[in-house]
Order: C-alpha cells, then sequence, then structure tokens
C-alpha cells in the first residue's frame, strides 16, 4: 500500500488515521486493477431463472398495484346501508349491490399512491468538511469485478462459510489492517485512482453517539417484540449470511413476480417495521447514508436518481422507504444480536452500485465486528455508528466475529436490487418479455451492450480521486 505515493506499512496508515484533521479525507489507493472482476461479472448468466427470483432472494413481492406492506392504508370507511332484502321488490338488493361497488372503488383509490418525484439532494453546506484528500494505493482492477452478463446484477461467488475468521489467519494470507477511527471519511480507491470503498465516517452532531445509541436499542427491542409474538422462528436466524435476525423492507424484483414490487412481510413484520421506519434515529442514519453516496460517488448516485425516478413514474404502485430523504429503494435491518456476517456478496445487487452499511451496537472495533474486504485483501477497523460504502454485488466481504460475551453488534443497509436497472434498460419488461417481442435477439444486445463499453461505462460512474471535486460541482450543484 501507499499513502500520496509514499510507501506504509499498515502501522504508518493507522497512525496517519489518527493524526488526520477531520477535514481532510482520508483515502487508501490500493495498486489492484478493478476492471477484470467487472468483466467476468459482466460474463455471467443475466437472470435468476425465468423472473429473475434470486434478485429478492426468496422473498416474496406484494400484488401489482398493491401497497408496501409496512404502510397504513387509509381506507374511507362508508356506512352499510340498511336495506331489506324481499323477493318481491330485488331493488333493494340491487341499491347495496351498487353501494358496495362504490365501497370497493373507494378502496381501491385509497391503496392508489401519488407519483415520487426525485426530491433527494444532500445540502451543499457539508462540502466544506470535504475539502481536502489524501490517499493510501490498491492493486485493484475494478474491470474484474464480477457481475452477470449486462452487468445488471453481481455474479454469484464462491465463497467459504467458515463463522470464524481469525485475524491472524487472514494476515497469513497477506491480509492488511487498516485502523479507522470511525470518524474521518478514508477513501479506498483502485490502481486508477476510482474511489471504490467510501469509508464515510459520522456526522460530527454532538448527538450522534445517543442517538446510535437509540437505534441499536430499537432494533433490540424490535428483535425481542418478534421473538415473543413468534413473528421471528429460530430457525430464520441462520441463512447465506451468518447466523443473526433481518429484515430487509422496501422495493426489489423477482420472487415468482414478473414485474417490480413491495417486499411483502406478515402481518407481525408490519408492525415491526411501522415502528422501525418511523423512529427519528433511522431516518437520521438513512439521511447519512444518502448524504454520503452523494458526496463520494456524485455520478453515480445521479444514475440512481435519474433511473429510479423513471422507475417510479411507470410503476406507481412502487413505494420505497424514504423517497424524500434517500435514493435507495430497498434495506435490511440486520437485528442480531451478534451481527457478523460470513463471506459473500450481496450478487442481486446493481453490479456496478454502493450499498450503505452503518454499524450499531455495544463492541471493541480494535477486537472484533471488522470489516472484511477479501478481494481488496483488508481488514478494516468499523467502529459502532460509522458508515461505509461498498460495491456489495462484486466485493466479496464479511466481519470478524464478536468474542466478548457481553457484545452485540447490529447494523442497517440500504441498496438497490439489479433487477430494477434491468428492468428500466428493457423498456420496462423482462428479460423474456424482451426476447419474445424480438426473437432475433438484437433488441436485448443493443439494452446489454457491448461487454468493454459496457465495463467502461460502469466504470465511468465512479468518481476518481482528481476527478471527485469537478463531479460533485457539476452534479449537486446542478439542482
Amino acid at each position: 500500500m501507499t499513502r500520496s505515493g509514499k510507501k506504509y506499512d499498515s502501522a504508518s496508515i493507522d497512525e496517519s488515521s489518527r493524526e488526520a484533521p477531520i477535514e481532510e479525507i482520508e483515502t487508501v489507493t490500493l495498486d489492484l486493477d478493478s476492471e477484470p472482476y467487472f468483466e467476468r461479472a459482466l460474463l455471467a448468466d443475466c437472470y435468476r431463472g425465468a423472473t429473475d427470483s434470486d434478485d429478492c432472494e426468496g422473498h416474496t413481492l406484494t400484488d401489482d398495484r398493491s401497497p408496501p406492506s409496512h404502510q397504513d392504508v387509509v381506507v374511507k370507511e362508508v356506512p352499510r346501508p340498511a336495506a331489506s332484502f324481499t323477493k318481491k321488490n330485488g331493488r333493494a338488493k340491487d341499491q347495496v349491490h351498487s353501494k358496495a361497488r362504490r365501497r370497493a372503488q373507494e378502496r381501491r383509490k385509497a391503496r392508489e399512491f401519488p407519483k415520487l418525484p426525485p426530491k433527494y439532494r444532500p445540502h451543499l453546506a457539508i462540502l466544506r468538511l470535504c475539502s481536502a484528500i489524501n490517499h493510501t494505493f490498491s492493486d485493484l482492477c475494478s474491470e474484474d469485478l464480477p457481475a452477470a452478463a449486462g452487468g445488471w446484477v453481481g455474479k454469484r461467488p464462491v465463497v467459504s462459510q467458515d463463522s470464524t475468521v481469525v485475524i491472524e489467519e487472514l494476515k497469513s494470507r497477506g491480509f492488511s489492517s487498516l485502523r479507522w477511527n470511525g470518524i474521518k471519511p478514508h477513501m479506498i480507491s483502485d490502481r486508477k485512482r476510482r474511489i471504490m470503498v467510501a469509508l464515510a465516517g459520522k456526522p460530527t452532531d454532538a448527538d450522534w453517539d445517543d442517538l446510535i445509541d437509540e437505534a441499536s436499542n430499537l432494533l433490540t427491542t424490535a428483535r425481542e417484540l418478534a421473538l415473543a409474538t413468534r413473528v421471528f422462528k429460530a430457525s430464520e436466524m441462520s441463512h447465506r449470511r451468518g447466523r443473526f435476525f433481518q429484515l430487509p423492507t422496501g422495493v426489489s424484483f423477482g420472487g415468482g413476480s414478473t414485474r417490480p414490487g413491495n417486499l411483502a412481510h406478515t402481518v407481525g413484520e408490519q408492525n415491526v417495521l411501522k415502528k422501525l421506519l418511523a423512529h427519528r434515529s433511522i431516518k437520521r442514519i438513512v439521511g447519512f447514508q444518502h448524504a454520503s453516496f452523494a458526496l463520494y460517488a456524485p455520478k453515480l448516485y445521479e444514475h440512481y436518481r435519474k433511473t429510479l425516478a423513471r422507475l417510479y413514474e411507470h410503476e406507481p404502485h412502487l413505494q420505497p422507504n424514504f423517497p424524500s430523504i434517500s435514493p435507495f429503494p430497498a434495506m435490511t435491518f440486520n437485528l442480531g444480536p451478534s451481527t457478523a456476517t460470513v463471506e459473500h456478496a450481496d450478487f442481486g445487487n446493481v453490479a456496478h452500485g454502493w450499498c450503505a452499511i452503518t454499524a450499531l451496537g455495544n463492541y471493541d472495533p480494535d477486537k472484533e465486528g471488522h470489516l472484511i474486504l477479501y478481494d481488496l485483501k483488508l481488514i478494516i477497523t468499523f467502529p459502532p455508528g460509522s458508515t461505509v460504502l461498498i460495491p456489495s454485488a462484486v466485493f466479496r466481504h464479511g466481519n470478524t466475529q464478536l468474542v466478548a460475551p457481553n457484545s452485540y453488534r447490529q447494523s442497517i443497509t440500504q441498496y438497490c436490487a439489479g433487477g430494477l436497472f434491468r428492468w428500466v434498460r428493457y423498456g420496462f419488461r423482462t428479460g423474456k418479455d424482451l426476447a419474445a417481442l424480438d426473437p432475433s435477439g438484437k433488441m436485448k444486445k443493443d439494452a446489454d451492450g457491448d461487454l468493454q463499453t459496457k465495463t467502461q461505462e460502469a466504470l465511468s460512474l465512479f468518481s476518481t480521486l482528481d476527478s471527485l471535486a469537478d463531479d460533485r460541482a457539476k452534479i449537486l450543484r446542478s439542482s
């Protein structure tokens, strides 16, 4: 690794991270070419079965034109008419049926949501906190990052399911440690200085740590309530990402549906989600993730904003969690108690997109809960209350396990299913429908684009260390 063009070992990186002033952005540039990773990903099969079911990994979607299951639906109550039913006079019976039809029409109207304008934009005053950039170097070849054919989703990687990751063992395999204090922004770029990972830090607000404690207690209460009321089953604790309870919500694509939809939930899950989504601490965390996304990947952020605005305009039944403060259509509450993921990649997400992760809980970040980026061979200290953004569809990632007996850890993530972008690019239809419309395959080929061109287009959405200031000025100031 190098920092600002000079050789640094892990210890010197740790020291420089502690000494940097809050106004500076620390960056790590790895001597790693990202391009082959993306190129391999683009070669994989673009579809997840007939209806892209793997995009939401087994979660079902609500029916077409139905509201998101976690939101209250206000239905105007219509008094039931008092009518007599007689064989002699069928008019009274017809009158009841007519009123019933009107009630059904009013219920349908109540379920219709207004179109969602792309309101979200971060306040530009935050730019003054990010005026200077220092960096450390990586040998990442971004074009090599794995994505499926067409570049819409990531490629399912072959990973280890070992949950007992030991830092010493990783270091013996050539991994380096990066001691990050979780406050100062710290960028990780590839060989061509593209910012691939943003360690965004946390706001300087005096109440932020208290707010993080509130959010952590909220998730703990939600998990305990869900277990007590049998909303969660013990068997649901184990899944491909590890052993902890999780609850996703928002807009996705797949699950047997032939069009995008809102993730469906049981009545019990709806009650849990209502409390989580309405809480001020969750909204503050979501807002910071949004601002960080826009600040460190402004071109990618604008790509999300425009693509999803088209999606919501065409599909007004879709209801993202926070349309006014976040561009991400979906999020997951990782409720713990020990949210430490095994090595994995979120292959259903947009291949060239970012996933925002905020850590919560009470643990010693120097000893446990580290963020591991396997393709970059980095072990990063990840303190509670801090936020990172990574291309989770193509970078294999995970966490070190909690070791202290009283430690607990949760996280809040926001992301976008790759199938949503594919749906828009295919003219608001599935790949099968597109193939049926044009058996020659030309329309699909044009939509997917040439592999090399598609790879370069995707990577061009990531700002470089040199272009970040200009990208911000061009995109964020244009609103």
